[in-house]
This record gives structure tokens, C-alpha cells and sequence, in this order.
């Protein structure tokens, strides 16, 4: 493809070769263009950054943090909260025999539990986490969309300068967008902090809390490597992104 030679693995036999038996070997990707300009600051999120002391810091975050069973227990109020909000909703909707489109409010109801787990209440009231939810929606489904244009960027890395195609300038209005939002988020959290407020111990918390502590003595983690991890564990969400691992 261009100047890059993409090998397509089409048995169990050599996906297990790949994926198990030899992944130091393939575990490191080339990030497209467009991966690129959405980092903040350039820095490589959990996707991009290379297997060592770094990756390892962020894969225990979300590992131990986002995903354990202790984790996803101790937040079990805002994903009933989120649930329960979706199921009056429905109950509204077939009173006044209106239809409503069931794909679209699972989405919906699934980008609310995420959101809420990556930072709990720190958004205030239902209208303000409903108009957040609603613009990020609108902004992964751009993102997914430029992150699977086929971009000459990529094909050609010579003609990346160019950006003949647009992909990266509009990818980085979305970068800008996200920062943000992020932005708001976490000073509101640090305003709650320094109020006495008692917050969930959600993945911001632990993020904030890693970022304060300056990362674990092997790798650093800073404010970017916070908003770089919530960025991937939203775009996680969005329905297009099993077919982006393709890329």
C-alpha cells in the first residue's frame, strides 16, 4: 500500500504465532497520521507508546483501576443510576406511544455508564452530563471516521507535511475540542477536591492521584498521560472501533 508493506494474517495457526507466541515482536504499532495529531502534546497514549516501563504504568491503570472486579463494584451506584435514568425513558416513551430507536439509546445508555465510571458525579446535573454525552458522541463518531479514511499521509509518509487530504488539520480540532471538555472536567474535580468534597474513587481519581505522585519511579505520568486515557477509554465505546484494530 504505497510505501508500506501490510501483512494480513489468515489462520488461528499464524494468528497465534502473532498474538501469542512472537507479540513482543508485533505488540509495537505504527500509529497513521491521524493517530498522531489527536495525541495531546505528541504524547503516545496506550495504544501507540511502546512495550516498556510506560505502557506497563498505563496497562496496570486500566487493568487494576478501570477493570478490575474491585473497581467496577465500587462504582456499581452510577452505573445503576445510568441504567435506571434509561429505563424511565423508555417507560416515558411507551406511555406517549412514541417509537423509539433501541440501538441508538443503548449507546447512549452504554457512553453514560463509561463517562460516569471515568469520573463518576463530577459533572453536576443530568441536563449538563446529557449535553456532554451528546457532543462526544458527535465527536468519536468524527474521529472513528478520520482515523479509517485512507490517508496518502500514510501511504506516502513523504507527502505528511502536506496533509493534502485535510485529515490531520480536522483531527486536530477535534484533539482541541476534547482538551477542552477534559479540561472542564478535571478542574471541576480539583475544585471539588479542595472544597472537602467526598468524590467516588473513579478512574479520574486514580489517574489524579498517579499524576500527583509524578507516575511509579519506572515512568512518569503526567496531566497528558491523563487525558490521553480518557480519550482511548472512551473511543473504546464507539461501536466503529473493532474495526480500527484492523488498521
Amino acid at each position: 500500500l504505497g510505501s508500506k508493506v501490510e501483512i494480513v494474517v489468515t489462520s488461528p495457526e499464524l494468528a497465534h504465532e502473532v498474538l501469542r507466541d512472537k507479540d513482543p515482536v508485533f505488540s509495537n504499532r505504527v500509529i497513521p497520521d491521524a493517530g498522531r495529531a489527536v495525541a495531546f502534546d505528541g504524547v503516545e497514549n496506550i495504544v501507540g507508546v511502546p512495550v516498556g516501563p510506560k505502557w506497563r504504568l498505563l496497562r496496570r491503570l486500566c487493568a487494576q483501576e478501570m477493570l478490575s472486579p474491585a473497581g467496577l463494584d465500587s462504582l456499581y451506584g452510577l452505573r445503576r443510576r445510568e441504567f435506571r435514568s434509561t429505563l424511565r425513558y423508555l417507560y416515558s416513551q411507551s406511555q406517549a406511544g412514541e417509537p423509539v430507536d433501541l440501538g441508538a439509546l443503548m449507546f447512549v445508555n452504554m457512553m453514560n455508564v463509561v463517562t460516569s465510571t471515568l469520573w463518576g458525579g463530577t459533572i453536576g446535573s443530568e441536563s449538563e452530563r446529557a449535553a456532554i454525552g451528546k457532543e462526544f458522541r458527535a465527536l468519536v463518531a468524527k474521529l472513528t471516521e478520520l482515523l479509517g479514511t485512507p490517508n496518502l499521509s500514510d501511504f506516502f509518509p513523504v507527502l505528511a507535511p502536506f496533509d493534502l487530504q485535510g485529515v490531520r488539520k480536522k483531527m486536530e480540532r477535534i484533539r482541541v475540542r476534547f482538551d477542552q471538555i477534559f479540561d472542564k472536567i478535571i478542574q471541576q474535580r480539583v475544585n471539588a477536591q479542595q472544597d472537602g468534597s467526598k468524590m467516588a474513587t473513579d478512574f479520574l481519581e486514580c489517574m489524579l492521584k498517579m499524576e500527583r505522585e509524578g507516575g511509579d519511579g519506572k515512568a512518569t505520568f503526567t496531566m497528558t498521560d491523563v487525558k490521553s486515557l480518557l480519550l482511548v477509554q472512551i473511543i473504546f465505546l464507539h461501536p466503529c472501533f473493532p474495526n480500527l484494530l484492523l488498521l
